[in-house]
């Protein structure tokens, strides 16, 4: 079951980590784009990142169901207390800037216009800072 979890575990994180690679791609292109094919572009990174926010959740189902599964729940941690609250916060983070990416797209789908766009590119680089962090976190938590 633990392998099931953790195959679950690293490929959301694959997931989401790459969509938020190629979202950013997308951005930089988009505001270059013609104005035929914003739509287009816009429209394939509001997929990733649909699939990104689904691979977040698949993180956070696993990476709980692993910690009961391999651990007995947050009491069993030990040793790994510190370094795991740490990749923990890291892990919050990533999921505020999330969060805060999607409402941002949504009041600009409501108002019928673009998200603005250094405003996501921060929100992408801080999610993908806390991502990197919580992946190097997690080796120091968790490597033998």
């Amino acid at each position: 079951m633990i392998e099931f979890l953790l195959t679950v575990h690293f490929l959301a994180l694959a997931v989401g980590l790459g969509g938020g690679v190629a979202a950013g791609v997308i951005g930089a292109r988009l505001a270059a784009a013609a104005p035929s094919a914003r739509a287009e572009l816009g429209a394939a990174q509001k997929r990733i990142g649909l699939s990104g926010a689904i691979a977040l959740a698949l993180v956070w189902a696993s990476g709980l169901a692993l910690l009961w599964s391999a651990f007995g729940g947050f009491g069993g941690l030990g040793g790994l207390g510190l370094v795991f609250w740490l990749k923990m916060a890291a892990v919050v983070v990533l999921t505020a800037a999330v969060v805060a990416m999607k409402v941002v797209t949504g009041r600009s789908e409501r108002a019928g216009a673009e998200p603005d766009t250094p405003t996501m590119a921060r929100l992408g680089m801080v999610a993908t800072g806390a991502t990197t962090l919580a992946v190097i976190l997690a080796v120091l938590a968790f490597a033998p």
